[in-house]
């Protein structure tokens, strides 16, 4: 089959991308068949992607995966991806994935979309085991990203490609310009690792900045429940609200200087030299006492 470049496609759609949604077309066909790989997207894999954008993605993983979930923004990219014949497995939906309940969709019965087959649209064949492909704007990321880990336990895992200073904001290291709260809770919720990197040019139109994959696994085994990561979550936003500040300043007001001294850190140090566990104890000694245990 021949290879339409986003560029060719775009100019016959009469569609011109939107900087305000941060529209970049992954235009190698190489990559795109690396991404589906390392997702080990099988037979049995039930994938949702988000922005599909032309389908070129979709139609990889539509040929490898069980199914295909879809979600599109764009209404113009909707329109074109309702008429481009993406397969009895893909299930296309418009809307902001940022807003809409996946939950939902990952577990609806709906017969809203006819290119899906009927007989794969009961919700016993749609929940769990499900993975999450996606090329995301920079604003859009951090805030999807969380959403899945915190609020939809069917997906497992995330392949996602982002600009490559929003992975390295995802990793990095204690102590580092780029370690703050989303690298601290991001390591509390999942275990992450850099797959690949992605050229600028290897996009249209071309963005100025490197892009990353990244793989995103949950970590089911956390022993605390909702209350505790409530207040785990809060105490890290609180800590690294002005990063230079010592945390008996930060934390001060809302964790005793005993909770301090039990969890071995001191109080003297900033956020950025905590690791996510060092927040994990000190939380936990915090969590414990008697006035929280309501």
């Amino acid at each position: 089959m021949v290879f339409n470049s986003p560029k060719d496609i775009l100019a016959a759609e009469n569609i011109v991308p939107s900087k305000s949604m941060g529209q970049n077309f992954l235009c190698d066909t190489n990559v795109v068949s690396k991404i589906v790989r390392l997702a080990r997207v099988g037979t049995d894999t039930n994938v949702i992607e988000i922005g599909p954008g032309l389908g070129t993605l979709t139609r990889e993983l539509a040929n490898h995966a069980k199914k295909v979930v879809a979600i599109e923004k764009d209404k113009r990219l909707y329109s074109y991806l309702k008429s481009a014949g993406l397969g009895p497995t893909v299930m296309l939906f418009c809307g902001d994935a940022v807003d809409m309940d996946i939950g939902m969709l990952l577990d609806s019965r709906s017969e809203s979309d006819s290119n899906f087959g009927s007989n794969d649209n009961a919700s016993s064949g749609n929940k769990g085991n499900w993975t999450l492909v996606a090329n995301l704007p920079y604003n859009v990321a951090t805030p999807l990203v969380f959403k899945v880990l915190e609020e939809i336990h069917d997906i497992d895992k995330l392949i996602v490609m982002v600009q490559s200073e929003v992975v390295d904001r995802f990793l990095a290291s204690p102590s580092t310009k780029t370690y703050g709260a989303v690298t601290v809770k991001l390591s509390y919720l999942a275990d992450m690792k850099r797959l690949m990197q992605v050229p600028p040019q290897l996009f249209y139109p071309a963005p100025k900045v490197m892009s990353s994959v990244v793989e995103i696994v949950r970590k089911d085994d956390k022993p605390h429940d909702a209350n505790f990561e409530k207040m785990l979550f809060s105490v890290i936003e609180e800590a690294f609200k002005t990063r230079r500040k010592m945390l008996k300043n930060t934390l001060g007001s809302i964790v005793p200087t005993e909770v301090f001294k039990s969890a071995a850190i001191d109080s003297s140090l900033r956020a950025e030299n905590l690791t996510y566990l060092d927040f994990v104890r000190l939380v936990e000694l915090l969590y414990s006492l008697p006035e929280n245990q309501k």
